[in-house]
């Protein structure tokens, strides 16, 4: 009876803790079934539904956690994507500025960069309704083996009114804003 024990014991470490790395990586902490160098993670938010006004404050639009402990030396890919629509007067026009914020258990939080959407529309009358796939792609390619959340947030918009009116009169939806993270390990076993 013992040594079944002691061979299912044997049986359940090698399911459970990471290969051995090599002398320039840290050692693993077996928090989860050993990756093979390759981890991904993904989701997709609520959005943001007809805003007549620019937030004063960042605004999450999604985010993703992705643990990469067990791997030696990770390169991490953050790809976000999101339909943004509009409805606005001729001759205004809308600046949204996007920013990636990373946080992690090893204390690190920070902010990752920034993309902008610029959408201009032409003089003329009456409305405009728009709607544009809007995307980037963010490679953190130094970042410490830890379990990080990288999350996409609207920080700022700049809505221009019409020469003819005093304030911005359209409306504007972020829609399916979905984040895929992918990690490599770029110190495979």
């Amino acid at each position: 009876m013992q040594k079944i024990v002691k061979r299912y014991e044997r049986d359940y470490d090698k399911k459970v803790k990471c290969p051995p790395a090599p002398p320039i990586c840290a050692d693993c902490e077996p928090k989860h079934p050993c990756p093979q160098g390759l981890l991904s993670a993904c989701c997709t938010g609520a959005g943001l539904q007809n805003l007549s006004s620019c937030p004063t404050t960042p605004r999450s639009l999604v985010c993703a956690t992705i643990d990469t402990t067990c791997l030696c030396k990770p390169l991490v890919a953050v790809d976000f994507t999101s339909i943004i629509a509009a409805t606005v007067n001729a001759g205004e026009s809308l600046t949204l500025t996007f920013q990636v914020r990373k946080s992690c258990t090893n204390g690190l939080n920070i902010e990752c960069g920034t993309w902008t959407f610029v959408r201009d529309f032409e003089a003329g009358t009456g409305s405009l309704i728009t709607s544009d796939s809007f995307g980037f792609i963010f490679c953190d390619c130094n970042p410490c083996p830890a379990c990080c959340t990288y999350a996409v947030e609207l920080v700022s918009c700049t809505a221009t009114p019409a020469a003819t009116a005093t304030v911005f009169t359209g409306s504007f939806s972020i829609s399916a804003p979905t984040v895929s993270i992918t990690a490599v390990d770029a110190c495979p076993q």
